[in-house]
């Protein structure tokens, strides 16, 4: 797979591939789970706060580096467990790092064939430098709502903008202090 996206939050622009090594299937061959790799690169329009960085074409920059490992339990459920690397070329602050580790936890739960039922949750592994800068874990929950070719796309989370980076390495709100956000993507896949 092969995509690009825009935020209009950060002005993101987003490239990325998805991989596929193995898929999960029974008989001959039993494999329990399905393993991709995702590899995304971003850049940021959005300018830093801090006057004193000098910003430039790559300054811009960001890198994702993901591996999912997904199972599907039954037909109506599934889970996915999602580490991740986030490479910053320019942060906006000292104590923060270039690089961000997390792992992520998502499951899906089918209520029939068009409506689904999805959450997902990254854990960062290196918080010590994370959350100096009151950043939060991401916990985000969402209705998909299938048609001919679409999904629609109704989302619950504690984070503003939805590029890795941003929602991974940049989340501010707290759901036990209200600080949830509302959210709407349309997705076409189109088919070659």
């Amino acid at each position: 797979m092969v995509g690009i996206n825009r935020t209009s939050l950060t002005q993101a622009v987003t490239g990325f591939t998805k991989i596929s090594f193995l898929r999960q299937c029974t008989g001959s061959k039993n494999l329990p789970v399905s393993v991709s790799v995702f590899l995304g690169t971003s850049y940021s329009g959005q300018s830093f706060d801090n006057s004193a960085n000098t910003v430039d074409f790559f300054s811009q920059m960001s890198y994702t580096s993901q591996l999912l490992i997904a199972r599907k339990f039954s037909d109506n459920f599934s889970a996915q467990l999602s580490p991740v690397w986030i490479h910053r070329n320019k942060i906006n602050s000292i104590t923060n790092k270039n690089d961000i580790f997390a792992a992520g936890i998502s499951a899906r739960y089918k209520l029939n064939p068009t409506l689904s039922f999805s959450g997902e949750y990254y854990p960062v592994i290196n918080p010590s430098v994370y959350f100096k800068n009151n950043n939060s874990n991401a916990l985000s929950f969402s209705f998909d709502i299938q048609t001919a070719g679409h999904v629609f796309q109704i989302i619950l989370s504690n984070s503003t903008d939805m590029i890795e980076k941003t929602f991974i390495g940049e989340t501010t709100g707290d759901w036990l202090k209200g600080d949830i956000h509302l959210g709407f993507n349309i997705l076409r896949k189109f088919d070659l």
